[in-house]
């Protein structure tokens, strides 16, 4: 069985759990704002999301739901991304892939790579909205260290509150 991300399948019942879920934080939100002294407070959002921009060429998403996908429902409320707003921004992609680790010999032979101009097709991200807060810088970490834990990199906003 090849993965097929036309195959709705894969992406168009994934694609409606994310949007579900993007309309479930956003409702944490509006209830949390209801509450008097929460009610002007910025909001900072981020980890893997499972969604990219590039989500939008998959033909069944085209298709079956306007090419919507979650991250629109998060920017339609106002939401910013940090990766795509902020003044300096790391471009690259934040996934790098599995580390290959070797039992015999005791260490890991490869790492995962990277790939740079990535903003549109990354699944892990920040996103920001309210007063007072100015997006300074986004980063995404990248060491031998972290390419040996995960296939995704920390990401990182900096913020002035």
């Amino acid at each position: 069985n090849n993965y097929n991300e036309d195959d709705p399948r894969y992406m168009l019942g994934s694609n409606l759990a994310r949007i579900d879920n993007a309309t479930q934080l956003l409702n944490v939100l509006d209830n949390l704002y209801k509450i008097p002294e929460y009610a002007s407070l910025p909001v900072i959002v981020g980890g893997d999301m499972n969604c990219r921009y590039t989500d939008t060429d998959i033909k069944s998403i085209r298709e079956k739901c306007q090419g919507r996908i979650a991250l629109h429902v998060l920017t339609d409320y106002g939401l910013k991304s940090a990766q795509i707003t902020a003044p300096i921004s790391d471009t690259g992609s934040t996934q790098c892939g599995y580390p290959k680790y070797d039992n015999y010999y005791g260490y890991y032979y490869k790492y995962g790579g990277l790939s740079q101009n990535k903003q549109q097709s990354v699944i892990d991200h920040i996103f920001y909205k309210g007063e007072g807060l100015n997006l300074k810088l986004f980063d995404i970490i990248d060491t031998t260290f972290i390419r040996k834990t995960s296939d995704h990199l920390p990401i990182y906003a900096d913020f002035d509150l």
